[in-house]
């Protein structure tokens, strides 16, 4: 909130003027206070914030590469919510490009990385760029998860979920999502906006595996829970109800 944005000016002001603040310090601040701008719609501020942050990282010897993949990201993702898809895909691929650079194939923050340029074309409806990015992360995905679902394997269920849906395994991914939701109800409780992301998400599939009344019930779900955290007007409440409406 603006509160927050103010607060988190006046620490970079601090960290500034001190020929002392260390490099890093003065990265994760401007990182944070990008993720406010961001929140705030403050989208430009955002980016400077954002470009300004890996100034001080990328030629930095012994730079924090877990940190400059999430600066990377953050950065693109300010452009996808300016309708900047090029520049966003830019970003996003610089972000998969230093990941495989500074990681093993087989590392956690590659996976990371493929699959969010994945999720970028998947939101663009460009599925033929998507899949082949899905299937790479998958071995690493079924690795984490194992046959424990557990909320330690959250992300990967998801991320599993999303690789076997654009592979064309709707059945596989309809049960990791179910899997998931369980796992989130549980943790955070029904009517989190994580479970009402998911129910959207499952929805999707329960629509292409022709279960037609079961995606209407967990996209009036999803629309209840989405609104109790979202304006009406809010992307993903307008993406439900559209889908709803669809049906």
């Amino acid at each position: 909130n603006a509160e927050a944005e103010l607060l988190e000016k006046r620490a970079l002001s601090i960290r500034r003027s001190e020929s002392s603040t260390n490099p890093l310090l003065l990265a994760q601040t401007l990182g944070l206070l990008g993720r406010i701008e961001s929140n705030l719609k403050n989208y430009p501020e955002a980016q400077n914030c954002f470009q300004e942050a890996l100034g001080t990282q990328e030629k930095k010897p012994n730079s924090d590469y877990s940190l400059i993949l999430d600066l990377l990201t953050n950065q693109a993702r300010t452009y996808q919510l300016e309708k900047n898809f090029p520049k966003a895909q830019s970003y996003l691929e610089k972000a998969l490009a230093l990941a495989k650079k500074y990681f093993q194939s087989d590392k956690v923050e590659v996976a990371d990385a493929t699959v969010k340029l994945a999720d970028f074309f998947h939101e663009q409806n460009q599925e033929e760029q998507a899949r082949p990015l899905y299937e790479s992360a998958l071995e690493t995905d079924r690795r984490f998860v194992g046959k424990v679902y557990s909320y330690s394997a959250l992300p990967y269920l998801k991320r599993l979920a999303k690789v076997e849906w654009s592979a064309g395994s709707a059945k596989t991914s309809e049960d990791l999502w179910k899997k998931s939701l369980q796992i989130e109800k549980e943790v955070f409780g029904p009517r989190h906006p994580l479970v009402g992301l998911g129910l959207l998400h499952l929805a999707e599939v329960e629509t292409v595996l022709k279960k037609k009344s079961l995606a209407q019930e967990d996209l009036r779900e999803s629309i209840n829970i989405l609104k109790i955290y979202l304006s009406d007007n809010a992307p993903l409440v307008f993406l439900a109800r559209e889908r709803l409406n669809g049906h």
